[in-house]
C-alpha cells in the first residue's frame, strides 16, 4: 500500500494526528509534509509524578489538502 492511501479516508481539510512518546522526528515530519498539505510537530511537556519533574512527547498533525488554504494550527 501506498503511504497515502489512508489519506483517501480524509475528507478535505481533515486531520491526522499522532501522539508519540519519542523526540520529534524531522524524516517523519518529511513524510507527512509530501503526503498532506500542512504538517507540523509539537512538543508536549507535562508533569510526571512516576518519574518525577517533567516529561515531554510529541504531538504530530498533518492536515489533508482542500481547496482553500489551510487553517491555522493552535496546540
Amino acid at each position: 500500500r501506498s503511504r497515502g492511501s489512508f489519506i483517501r479516508h480524509l475528507h478535505p481539510g481533515g486531520v491526522f494526528a499522532l501522539w508519540s512518546n519519542d523526540p520529534p522526528d524531522d524524516d517523519f515530519v518529511s513524510l507527512l509534509t509530501d503526503a498532506f498539505q500542512h504538517a507540523t510537530a509539537h512538543v508536549v511537556e507535562f508533569p510526571n509524578p512516576l518519574r518525577g519533574g517533567t516529561s515531554t512527547n510529541t504531538i504530530y498533525v498533518a492536515i489533508a489538502g482542500s481547496a482553500g488554504s489551510a487553517p491555522e494550527l493552535k496546540v
